[in-house]
């Protein structure tokens, strides 16, 4: 699984929540509203899993950010806010 994937989606989940005003929000938490096992999201965060595409579609939904984001571009925590960068290897 690339490397941007699981950080993605770990940096959704931690940095921007739109439903709780941008708190973080646990895996704990997040595998509830979303319906996928917290085990599974902490292995997609870490990188030990290949995500399946209803749970791409599931983060995608929930955090109101296109797949192809998720899996080709680079979100990154800098100075208070979550930045969005093109993947410029892509």
């Amino acid at each position: 699984m690339s490397l941007y994937i699981s950080s993605n989606l770990r940096n959704l989940r931690i940095f921007s929540n739109p439903r709780l005003y941008y708190s973080a929000c646990s895996q704990k938490e997040l595998s509830k509203r979303l319906g996928i096992p917290q085990t599974r999201i902490y292995r997609l965060e870490n990188g030990l899993c290949i995500p399946r595409i209803g749970d791409i579609i599931s983060y995608s939904v929930y955090f109101g950010v296109s797949i192809d984001d998720i899996c080709f571009g680079i979100y990154e925590y800098r100075d208070g806010v979550l930045d969005f960068y093109e993947n410029p290897k892509r």
